[in-house]
This record gives C-alpha cells, structure tokens and sequence, in this order.
C-alpha cells in the first residue's frame, strides 16, 4: 500500500509542472540568499581589513614631515672625524692628575655647531 501510493505521487509530480516550478524557485531562493550572505560577509571583512589598515598605519607610520633623516648627516661627520676633518676642533690635553689623555671641546666648537645647523637646513 505504501509503495503503490509513492508510485503514485511520484507520477503526479513528474507530470505536474507546478512541482517543477516550487522546486526551482526554492532552490533559486536559497542560492540567492547564499551569495548575499557571502556578499555581506565579503563587505564586512574588506571593511574591517581596511580600518584595522588605516588604524595600524596611522599608530606605526606616523610620519607628520618634520622630522629630519640624521643618518647621512651623521655617515658625513663620521667620514670626516676618521679622515681628519674635525681634527682642528679638537685639541688633545693632558691632564695633571693622570697621564691619560682626553678630548675638550675648543672654542670653534660654536663655529662647528652653526656650521652644522646651516647645512642641515639646506
């Protein structure tokens, strides 16, 4: 009896076009409704990626332009001290204590201070 009125219903729906048309529609909803979730949730990561980008960049790159690049300046007054450059506005003195001897600052060191400054600002 069961398999005699699967049978049938089996046929009827075979036969009637209105199943076909409530099976497609499901199936076109539930994919309709499947991409828009993956849309969604596409969007909703790009635009937290791009927040948490422009976050993280603006707390570890804040460069505002006004901050000077030292390192060749300081490469430049390395090469120069090594081959003698700066030896003038150092002068070598002993001291009385001790025979060691230590390095003072001479009286064109304000000279070598200013000079500095200029090149710096250009």
């Amino acid at each position: 009896m069961n398999s005699e009125t699967m049978k049938h219903e089996i046929r009827q729906r075979m036969e009637s076009s209105s199943w076909d048309a409530m099976i497609t529609s499901s199936v076109f909803s539930r994919r309709a409704a499947f991409r828009k979730n993956v849309a969604r949730i596409s969007g909703i990561g790009i635009s937290t990626a791009a927040a948490l980008t422009i976050v993280f960049s603006s707390i570890f790159y804040s460069n505002n332009g006004d901050t000077i690049n030292y390192s060749s300046m300081i490469a430049a007054q390395i090469e120069k001290v090594f081959d003698g450059g700066y030896s003038e506005s150092f002068a070598e003195k002993k001291t009385l204590e001790s025979e060691t001897s230590i390095l003072v600052f001479s009286d064109d060191t304000s000279g070598i201070i200013e000079d500095a400054l200029i090149a710096r600002a250009q």
